[in-house]
């Protein structure tokens, strides 16, 4: 925008299509400005599903077409914890859900904003919200923080979501086979591991004993301890989007490729371990960084 720079907008997104209980909603979010973050509100007549934060439904963030996060809308805000001890610890209210592209948990101006998302180089973004059976009359709402310089969609932070299952207490071992893009963290949606340890290359890379440890590494980050009900595995812990655990990467020739410094790692045959005081099966979410495309 001419003469304002930078300077950011907050404003109303179009309307979405196909709101109806049972159906999928979809919101065609306008291509060329910069997306800091966008809110969706969602409220409904009834049912005991009276505000969106109570539907137990999926949504799906999606770029020309391809998906790049995904979740479920009551775990979303979990995916921003833990947060710096600076930060306010307050969410918006019931029935409003935020995606943040510009991390607010970013040290600083620029590594904030760092991560916005660019939109100049994409033909579709779209936000899909399932919409389920108990939403009586069902109404969705969505507006942005944005700007206007034109950016490529770049570098952003993504995530998807798994299932882990636990068939009995004890120590229970989950492989990690998907992994393509760097992590910055593992977030394990769950009260009931009484120990958790992550394997890659044959090395330990995290040990935690108990929850006490894990809160108290981020404690001493500058970080609010998430509730006892995440456990953050985290590598992202300055604050800096090259703070990440690297996938192994292969050539031609079935050697590593050497994505920066020596210092960073390359996955192989990662895992965790898993010791459970109760044999329930839990989400964990992956939370990486790469381009859209």
């Amino acid at each position: 925008m001419p003469g304002f720079g930078n300077l950011t907008r907050i404003v109303n997104l179009p309307d979405a299509n196909g709101v109806a209980v049972s159906k999928t909603a979809l919101f065609n979010i306008p291509v060329g400005p910069s997306y800091h973050q966008i809110m969706l509100e969602g409220t409904s007549a009834g049912g005991g599903q009276t505000t969106c934060d109570l539907w137990a439904t999926s949504y799906r963030l999606k770029a020309n077409g391809k998906e790049f996060r995904s979740g479920l809308l009551t775990e979303l805000a979990n995916l921003e914890s833990p947060q710096p001890a600076t930060a306010m610890a307050v969410k918006p209210a019931a029935g409003t859900f935020v995606f943040f592209f510009s991390d607010p948990s970013r040290r600083d101006i620029n590594g904030e904003k760092i991560l916005c998302l660019g939109t100049s180089d994409l033909q579709t973004l779209t936000l899909e919200v399932d919409i389920p059976a108990g939403a009586t009359t069902p109404v969705l709402a969505a507006y942005a923080l944005v700007d206007d310089i034109s950016r490529p969609s770049g570098l952003v932070t993504k995530w998807s979501r798994a299932v882990v299952p636990i068939p009995a207490t004890g120590v229970n071992r989950y492989a990690l086979s998907n992994l393509s893009e760097p992590v910055q963290r593992f977030i394990a949606l769950t009260s009931d591991p009484t120990a958790v340890k992550l394997y890659a290359n044959g090395i330990l890379l995290r040990q935690f004993d108990n929850k006490a440890r894990l809160d108290n590494i981020q404690l001493s980050r500058g970080l609010i301890a998430a509730s006892a009900s995440i456990w953050p595995i985290m590598f992202d812990y300055d604050d800096m989007a090259g703070s990440v655990l690297y996938p192994i990467v292969l050539d031609d020739n079935g050697q590593p490729i050497k994505l920066g410094n020596g210092n960073w790692q390359f996955l192989n045959n990662p895992y965790f371990e898993f010791t459970m005081g109760a044999a329930n099966s839990f989400p964990l979410y992956t939370r990486t960084i790469g381009p859209i495309g």
